[in-house]
């Protein structure tokens, strides 16, 4: 009988309910002497020599041989997943074999089994913590993200009250100082100005700026206009405390001033008035003012507080400053000179009094009040230079005078607010000078130029003039000496010398008036007495080219001037509807019912009649007419002997005096052009249009004689129209190429 071992490996194997575990590596032999197994009937030693394991060749944890390892695993391994059957005599042939090493390998794998059953049941353990862990940690999240939303909802609620807090506490806070406010400007005196004047500044202006601001930023607050006005006031009280405190410090300077002038009689009083308000603190002074400038943007009825304090200050120095000598200009010197001297003294004062200014005021000051003040510390100075004017009569002064001027008035941008804008300051006198400078210019064309009378020596021309001095002085030297066009008619020559003078003084719109004034006169000079006098002296033909000389002279000068402004004279004509009315009458045209009752009315109004008058189309309408009648008198003194033999009895005789006249006369014409013209282009123009004049004129007695003479052979002893031409050309070439 085959026995059976207890716990036999083997038979668990074969029953497929024992499941093999790896064995670790083989075990040492020393573990043999330590480990012994009871079976059912005897206990195996385990020791083995050490020189059997190391000989054996075998690996004896494993209880099957190579080729019974092979075939299981090929057969059985993999296909059952270890649990195979064993024939019965396969098992007894394991029994039977006597091998210890099955039991220690049976005996490792149940340690193994054990272990791994603990670590299994560990694990479990261990999972079921964590299990258990999990649901805690799911519960603890749950509940804290709970607490978080509950603590965000309770830090939402302070942020809240917070703000809400702060919100009622910037409110309050403008409300709560108004008692401190209140009570510090009830009390008298300027110790908040004096003594306390960073307490004023930071605890009672910045917080009435702070408050106004919040309550205009909240108009729906309850009872917001009481509190408006109550600050408002508080605001007022304070700005009205600084302002009397300003006007007071001004008084004091004053009375400072008048002290320390009535202990020096003997000191110039300038010295107190400008040295006793610049060693004053004016940095304290200036930074209260810009206390109340700097609130006039949000209340402009605190300009009327600055008004209060600069007007005492202007009052304050203007009284100072008359007490000052008054400044008196040397007797014996012209008038511009006198001028000169008194603008030097009192632009020194303007500027020193601007500077003080300055420094109380800053240059954010208001400069309309400021030159309000300064033109009313200069009445003396006006009141001086006004009387000047109206005394002086000599127009050279007056230009003079008004160039001075001119320096002061004119800038090419805006002036600094730091420096004197003298342009504003004499304004008024430049508009006198102005004025008073035209009114003897329309006196002088009116009483003096026009009413000239010509001498024989205003005719000579350049080297010609008389070298002879007169012992009287020439009218028009009176009132204006300079002459810049000698080589003019004197009348003339003077109101181009005006007209060059003022050229620049005054107004454009006014001076382009007096430029159509001057040269309508001048025109009207050469057609009177001097046209009469020259023909006189000279000679129709001498006359007529100086008179153009003149005009050319007169148009170039003009032209100089560019004179753009056409001048409108308006005047009213009463004689031309009586004229109608007279016309109408007489021809019977007059019918008596109400129509011709009112174009009889109609008619008698007087009409506005328009004189436009265009210097520049004047001169030229003047010279058109001067140079035609120029070529038709040249033409008549050469052309005379075909004109006055025209019905003669021998037309030969005349064709050879014609021919005479035209060999001596033409060259004579050319001559006195050079002598008067100098331009040769206007020279060439003259002789051209005489030319051809005289070929006309030749044409016409030509023409003349063809048509009336009965012996047509006579005709025959003249020249030729186109003979004629090409004679008179080639004269009139020859005077060119001489001249040149």
């Amino acid at each position: 009988m085959v026995r059976n071992r207890r716990q036999s490996i083997v038979e668990e194997i074969a029953s497929g309910d024992h499941v093999v575990v790896t064995p670790e590596p083989p075990l040492k032999p020393q573990l043999s002497h330590q480990v012994s197994v009871c079976k059912a009937k005897s206990l195996i030693d385990l020791s083995i020599k050490s020189s059997e394991w190391e000989t054996s060749d075998k690996l004896y944890l494993d209880p099957l041989d190579g080729k019974t390892s092979d075939t299981i695993w090929r057969k059985h391994g993999q296909k059952y997943n270890y649990q195979t059957y064993l024939s019965k005599e396969a098992i007894n042939a394991i029994e039977d074999e006597q091998m210890d090493h099955l039991l220690n390998f049976a005996t490792a794998c149940d340690i193994n089994s054990n272990a791994l059953n603990d670590l299994v049941t560990e694990s479990d353990n261990i999972l079921e913590k964590l299990s258990k862990l999990e649901i805690k940690y799911y519960q603890v999240t749950s509940e804290t993200a709970e607490f978080d939303q509950g603590s965000k909802r309770l830090l939402d609620i302070q942020a809240e009250e917070k703000a809400r807090y702060e919100q009622m506490t910037g409110y309050l806070k403008h409300f709560t100082k108004f008692d401190f406010i209140a009570k510090h400007l009830n009390r008298s005196g300027y110790r908040l100005v004096v003594s306390r004047s960073d307490v004023f500044r930071n605890e009672i202006l910045a917080v009435l700026d702070d408050a106004i601001k919040f309550l205009n930023e909240h108009p729906n607050l309850k009872d917001i206009e009481i509190y408006k006005s109550r600050f408002r006031q508080c605001m007022t009280r304070s700005m009205t405390l600084i302002k009397n405190w300003l006007v007071d410090e001004i008084k004091s300077r004053q009375d400072q001033v008048v002290s320390l002038a009535s202990k020096s009689k003997k000191a110039n009083p300038e010295l107190f008035v400008f040295a006793e308000f610049m060693s004053y603190d004016y940095d304290t002074f200036r930074s209260w003012v810009e206390e109340i400038e700097k609130r006039i943007p949000e209340h402009a009825e605190y300009k009327g507080l600055l008004w209060d304090v600069n007007n005492q200050f202007f009052k304050t120095r203007l009284k100072l400053i008359r007490t000052i000598p008054p400044f008196t200009a040397t007797d014996d010197i012209p008038v511009v000179q006198k001028v000169q001297e008194l603008f030097n003294y009192y632009n020194r004062l303007v500027i020193k009094e601007l500077d003080i200014y300055l420094k109380y005021f800053g240059a954010d000051a208001d400069q309309d009040q400021l030159y309000h003040y300064l033109r009313t510390m200069l009445d003396t100075l006006y009141d001086t230079i006004r009387g000047m004017i109206l005394k002086e009569t000599n127009i050279s002064e007056l230009c003079q005078l008004a160039t001075l001027l001119q320096k002061y008035y004119e800038f090419e941008g805006e002036a600094s607010p730091t420096e004197v804008n003298f342009g504003a300051l004499y304004k008024s006198i430049v508009e006198e000078v102005q004025a008073r400078l035209i009114f003897r210019i329309q006196l002088y064309v009116d009483n003096i130029l026009m009413k000239y009378q010509p001498k024989a020596e205003d005719l000579q021309l350049g080297r010609r003039r008389s070298s002879s001095t007169q012992a009287e002085v020439n009218v028009l030297d009176v009132d204006f000496k300079e002459n810049l066009f000698e080589s003019l008619y004197l009348p003339l020559g003077k109101g181009l010398t005006l007209l060059t003078t003022i050229y620049g003084l005054i107004n454009n719109a006014v001076f382009d008036d007096i430029a159509h004034y001057i040269v309508h006169a001048c025109i009207e000079l050469l057609n009177g007495h001097f046209i009469n006098l020259a023909t006189t002296h000279l000679g129709a033909l001498d006359a007529k080219l100086l008179y153009l000389k003149n005009l050319l002279l007169l148009r170039e000068q003009v032209n100089n001037f560019d004179i753009r402004i056409v001048h409108n004279d308006y005047s009213i004509d009463f004689t031309s509807g009586l004229t109608d009315i007279w016309q109408t009458l007489r021809q019977g045209q007059f019918s008596l019912n109400n129509a011709g009752l009112i174009e009889m009315v109609q008619k008698s109004v007087p009409r506005v009649v328009n004189n436009m008058s265009d210097a520049n189309h004047e001169i030229e309408m003047e010279l058109n007419n001067a140079v035609n009648d120029f070529i038709k008198e040249a033409s008549n003194i050469v052309s005379e002997p075909i004109i006055s033999g025209r019905d003669s009895s021998d037309p030969k005789a005349v064709n050879s005096s014609y021919k005479h006249a035209l060999i001596t006369k033409v060259p004579y014409v050319y001559k006195q052009l050079v002598v008067f013209i100098s331009d040769p282009l206007v020279r060439n123009y003259l002789m051209t249009n005489l030319t051809n004049l005289l070929v006309v004129t030749y044409e016409n007695y030509y023409t003349y004689l063809v048509g009336h003479l009965t012996d047509k052979s006579l005709i025959n002893d003249l020249m030729e129209v186109d003979t004629m031409r090409g004679f008179l050309t080639e004269l009139v070439n020859e005077q060119y190429e001489g001249n040149q």
